[in-house]
Order: C-alpha cells, then sequence, then structure tokens
C-alpha cells in the first residue's frame, strides 16, 4: 500500500509548490498519495491543479487531491508535512522592527530573540491543535516540521503530544557544498 502524504500549508507557492516537486522526483514516492491542505480554499485551487500537472508531467504515479477540511486530510496519513505560519508576511517586519526599537539586536525575526518568541507564541497554538487531530485521525504518522522556529516548535510538540516529530530546515540543502 502506497503512503498516504499529507502536505499542511501546501498553499504557500514556495512550500506547496517546491514539496509537490520534491514528490514527484523521489522514486520511492512512485504513486503515494499526496494531500494537500490549506485553510485557504482560493490557494488550494490554485495549487492542486498544478500539483496534478507536476505528478503528470513527471510520471510519477503521485495520487494528488486537494481540501481546506483538515480532519478529511489527515484521517489515515503515515506522514504529515508542516510548513504553517499565523499571518507570517504581516508580522515578520514587526517581529524584526519592535526588538530593535528597543536596542536589541537579533538574527531574523522568525528564530531567534524576542521576535522569535513572538513568532513561536503566535504559532504554538494551531500547531498544537494539528497535532492533537493527528492524535485521533493518524496517530502514528510520522510529522515533519519545516515551521519556524523549529527547535522551539518541536520541543512543545514533544513535551504536549504523543505525536512523532521531526523538525527540519529547508535551507540545509542550500549552504550544503
Amino acid at each position: 500500500m502506497e503512503p498516504r502524504i499529507v502536505l499542511v500549508g501546501a498553499g504557500s507557492s514556495e512550500f506547496g509548490f517546491n514539496s509537490v516537486l520534491d514528490a514527484a522526483n523521489i522514486e520511492a514516492l512512485r504513486g503515494a498519495n499526496l494531500v494537500l491542505h490549506d485553510i485557504d480554499p482560493l490557494r488550494l485551487e490554485q495549487m492542486g491543479p498544478l500539483a496534478e500537472r507536476i505528478a503528470e508531467e513527471t510520471g510519477s504515479g503521485l495520487e494528488v487531491e486537494w481540501t481546506d477540511d483538515r480532519e478529511d486530510a489527515l484521517m489515515g496519513a503515515d506522514f504529515v508535512v508542516l510548513s504553517i505560519a499565523v499571518d507570517r508576511m504581516n508580522r515578520w517586519r514587526t517581529d524584526w522592527e519592535i526588538p530593535f526599537r528597543h536596542g536589541i539586536k537579533q538574527v531574523i525575526g522568525e528564530n531567534g530573540g524576542p521576535g522569535g518568541l513572538f513568532h513561536t507564541l503566535r504559532n504554538v497554538p494551531p500547531i498544537l491543535d494539528i497535532c492533537s487531530d493527528m492524535e485521533d485521525l493518524c496517530p502514528d504518522a510520522l510529522l515533519l516540521s519545516y515551521t519556524n522556529p523549529v527547535p522551539r516548535l518541536c520541543l512543545a510538540i514533544d513535551r504536549y503530544t504523543d505525536i512523532q516529530v521531526v523538525g527540519l530546515c529547508h535551507e540545509v540543502e542550500h549552504q550544503m557544498g
């Protein structure tokens, strides 16, 4: 039986598109069921047909479906790939600027310093909600989280849920020689 892989946050033009491309080009995933999930149905209506076309053009045999219903998406998942951020683009700037106005210099605001804490506190509640659904609908699924700040969010998942999680960084592949 082929794996059911759910991409949570798949409406993102970067994460969704790149994740579909990766899945379509990994031989071991040939024929997998790839489920795109996002809370924005308009983005899914763009990404879904694109994912089907990628699957067809690559000959990957991926079975693509998409839904804005999280329970439908997660039901029976083997793997859940997570990349979400609450109001990321609007809040990213303030996560950087507010600490800076108070004399605090920090790395990119979503990862470290006070800005990273703000980002964490916004993202923990929806991520724990997703994990709660996973505990009910796919308790044996492995969660692969790309959501920043990865260490803080994985710690929350580990402490407050029974979900197995692996934190990953999408930038690592670009850092290797």
